[in-house]
């Protein structure tokens, strides 16, 4: 916020201070930028109207056709949303329930809101199929309900955690659940499936926006598309904050599937992946062997690959943790163009690659994230100082020495 006084000094103000844009301005350049948008709108319209050659009767049509097609494409995706949604429930929801793999509590606040938006969106394709011309009508109807996968978003980082700590703890719902994925009926993750509420709001802007770039300003229904367009882009603009951390979160979650029997432990929620990828190991003979990194905020790991795996994806005991470097006490050293070497507490590992701008790339991302993590823990509670490098026959004491957060 500007102060007062401040507010009263020259625009240009002291040549130190950072110039403030006034807010009077700020207001006026969002009014510039709304009244571009709908001008450039317009000469879309008329250049479609005017420029084909066509008759102006015969390109209105072509335009309504187009208005059509984007309503069908809202309704033809909403069905698909609603299979996937069903996929969850009947595949998941209802037999987790059933089997009694998680109690009620749980439960509930894993899946709860799903039955709930599943209803809320068949209302929203019974509106839209019943009238095409109204579908900024239905979607004005069903508005003050959206405010639902605002709180999903919300919870949703929290459950991904809830689901990994229940799936360590109970062999039997993880089996299910890894059968469950490959069934021919549903060949999806359960975390890939509930994230799919969360990106269908997005999806609901862009599809409107389409229906109004072929709805004229005179039709009764412009106005209301406007306000339905304003309405769902408050929300989404509150789900977009949260799901950055939801992707972290599920990158997290793909890693730590895809390690042997899941160990050792690695997700909690202050911990994020930085860079993965593949590199060569310089064993102490000279000989090369290929090694899966993934630097995190606050460690370093390479992994034996023992199936192939892609980058943000599960794949069962894919990787071997070989390693763990604490970032706190790890350097980062260039050797040659093609190679450098990690050093921690007297350790050291040798890393290379015949790209040499992926290494230079490694080398910078290491060296950042150490800078910041040091800085970010001057401004926290500081850790116990005895972590040491963590070699593979002491993977097992990882989980103790670096505790998650415990989900209530």
């Amino acid at each position: 916020m500007i102060s007062a006084a401040a507010s009263r000094k020259s625009p240009f103000g002291n040549k130190n201070e950072p110039f403030q844009v006034p807010s009077a301005m700020l207001n006026l350049n969002r009014e510039l930028h709304q009244v571009l948008q709908e001008r450039n709108r317009m000469k879309i319209c008329n250049t479609r109207l005017y420029g084909s050659g066509l008759s102006q009767k015969n390109e209105r049509e072509k335009i309504k056709t187009l208005r059509f097609k984007a309503v069908d494409e809202i309704i033809s995706s909403e069905r698909s949303y609603l299979r996937q949604l069903e996929v969850l429930m009947n595949y998941f929801i209802k037999p987790i329930k059933l089997h009694t793999f998680i109690d009620d509590r749980n439960h509930s606040f894993l899946f709860g809101q799903i039955e709930m938006i599943y209803n809320l969106n068949g209302e929203l394709l019974r509106e839209l199929e019943e009238n095409k011309d109204k579908v900024a009508k239905a979607f004005l109807k069903m508005a003050p309900f959206l405010k639902l996968y605002s709180v999903y978003a919300f919870d949703f980082q929290n459950a991904l955690l809830l689901l990994q700590e229940i799936s360590n703890k109970n062999p039997a719902f993880r089996k299910f659940v890894v059968q469950t994925e490959t069934r021919p009926e549903v060949q999806q993750t359960l975390n890939s499936l509930m994230i799919i509420p969360i990106q269908r709001l997005p999806r609901y802007k862009l599809l409107l926006e389409q229906v109004l770039l072929y709805t004229s300003p005179s039709e009764t229904d412009f106005k209301l598309l406007k306000d339905s367009v304003k309405q769902i882009t408050s929300i989404v603009s509150h789900i977009n904050s949260c799901v950055e951390d939801q992707e972290v979160t599920l990158m997290l979650l793909n890693l730590q599937n895809s390690l042997l029997n899941r160990s050792p432990k690695i997700v909690k929620p202050s911990r994020k992946i930085v860079k993965e990828g593949l590199l060569h190991k310089i064993s102490r003979t000279g000989s090369q062997i290929k090694r899966y990194c993934v630097l995190m905020s606050d460690i370093f790991l390479y992994c034996k690959i023992l199936k192939d795996r892609e980058i943000n994806t599960t794949v069962e005991n894919a990787l071997e943790c070989c390693c763990i470097f604490p970032l706190k006490k790890c350097k980062v050293y260039e050797l040659f163009s093609d190679s450098f070497k990690i050093t921690c507490q007297g350790d050291a590992v040798i890393f290379s690659s015949s790209d040499i701008q992926l290494v230079h790339s490694w080398i910078n991302s290491i060296r950042d994230t150490i800078d910041v993590h040091i800085q970010c823990r001057k401004t926290l509670r500081k850790e116990s100082s005895k972590r040491k490098p963590t070699r593979k026959k002491n993977i097992r004491h990882f989980e103790n020495d670096y505790p998650s957060r415990k989900i209530s």
